[in-house]
């Protein structure tokens, strides 16, 4: 797959005892035993030898076929007509019941989602959805589907609540209101977002996302890009935060703020923010605490510019021992504002390592590289590696994460590419 980082992102990795390839390679699923085992040999069968649990085709025994996917069910619903395995679904095309696949990989049941699209003015049910994520919360139900430019007259609020946000391809969520987060996440809640686009924020003070006061919040494939009224995000004093094969890009103020909470950054490109009125760069962290999980591995941080003379690519302004390593990144060209800058990672306590970093000399764990990373083209966007890039085979040799920003399988080559994207030819 060959689309623009910084423009879109592709590739559902949403998952019968057989996963489908691309859930077995999502990071998330790495522990499910059912992506830890093989099937076996295949049985062979004829006339007199029949299968002793699936079909007869062509001597061997398999689980579906074009005519018969009666035994695909569940979190397998989908048969491959190819390998005649049945399969978790990749997209909600997949599913045309109810048109929604759900990160397990089952397709959804109707009756238990709340369907979002532009324009609707319905109950939020599939024949008469909804026109607004909030109208779709009140519902209580636990998933929502949304599709098309949804924009809201103030902020959406999700507050000590549990939800599953799924979107269709160029799905977007914005607010008309001057000066106010488009989406908070508060108080007990645990919500993942999949594919949405946030955006449009205005006026001061006012993230893409906010997330505060101890709420859990996963994006996945999610983008938070242009929002003119602060950062991509704030999040502060949270539980956990975890940003997987995302992008944060375009945001006039900077990428993401994270105070005083754990986070898991990963496959994730940070890239663009900032510019005049920059005043972070890509990535700042704050009063981080001296225990907990603080990643950020195989992400590209580049380019966002922010406060002059600050360490704009990652600024650890205030974070306890001991110090958080970061990983298997490409941290490149981030500057101030009207000058260079001043390092690419910088403060106290943080360090990287196997990572490609400056052009600015830093000193850190061992692995790293100050070579320009090579990117295919800068002036269209486009972030991923050029055949001759230096980041290339050379992540930590110890890594074991199987796929890139997009889905594609690392390593590719001889060893894992640092950086959001694995080079495919």
């Amino acid at each position: 797959m060959r689309s623009l980082i910084s423009l879109a992102f592709v590739a559902a990795l949403f998952g019968c005892t057989k996963r489908s390839e691309k859930y077995c390679l999502d990071p998330l699923n790495s522990n499910d035993p059912r992506c830890l085992t093989d099937s076996g040999p295949e049985e062979t069968c004829d006339a007199d030898h029949p299968c002793s649990d699936g079909i007869c085709l062509d001597g061997l025994c398999v689980q579906c076929t074009a005519d018969d996917v009666s035994r695909c069910t569940g979190d397998t619903p989908i048969c491959n007509t190819t390998s005649h395995d049945c399969v978790g679904c990749d997209s909600h095309d997949d599913c045309p019941m109810s048109d929604a696949c759900l990160p397990t990989g089952s397709c959804a049941n109707a009756s238990d989602i709340a369907y979002v699209e532009a324009g609707g003015t319905g109950n939020c049910d599939q024949e008469m959805p909804c026109g607004l994520l909030t109208t779709a919360l009140a519902t209580t139900k636990a998933t929502i589907k949304m599709k098309g430019a949804i924009i809201e007259s103030d902020t959406v609020t999700i507050d000590s609540n549990a939800r599953v946000i799924l979107a269709d391809p160029a799905t977007s969520l914005d607010t008309s209101k001057n000066s106010v987060p488009v989406l908070q996440v508060s108080g007990t809640s645990n919500v993942e977002i999949y594919d949405l686009l946030i955006t449009g924020s205005s006026g001061s003070n006012a993230p893409g996302l906010r997330v505060v006061n101890g709420a859990n919040v996963t994006l996945v494939r999610a983008k938070l890009s242009v929002n003119d009224g602060g950062f991509g995000a704030i999040v502060d004093t949270a539980g956990m935060f975890k940003a997987i094969q995302s992008e944060i890009s375009g945001n006039k103020y900077g990428g993401m703020r994270i105070i005083n909470t754990q986070f898991e950054i990963v496959n994730t490109a940070i890239i663009n923010n900032g510019g005049l009125s920059g005043l972070i760069g890509g990535l700042n962290l704050l009063d981080l605490p001296s225990t907990g999980t603080f990643k950020i591995e195989f992400s590209t941080i580049a380019r966002n510019q922010g406060s002059s003379g600050a360490p704009n690519g990652i600024n650890c302004s205030t974070v306890n021992p001991p110090a958080k390593t970061f990983t298997n990144n490409i941290i490149w060209d981030n500057t101030g504002t009207g000058s260079p800058g001043g390092e690419q990672v910088g403060g106290a306590n943080c360090t990287a390592s196997f990572s490609t970093i400056g052009p600015q000399p830093f000193t850190g764990g061992p692995g790293n590289i100050a070579d320009d990373p090579k990117f295919a083209n800068l002036a269209s966007g486009d972030y991923h590696l050029m055949m001759v890039s230096p980041a290339r085979d050379t992540a930590d040799p110890a890594a074991t994460l199987g796929v890139d920003f997009e889905g594609d399988a690392r390593p590719e080559g001889a060893a894992r590419d640092m950086g959001a994207d694995e080079f495919t030819p």
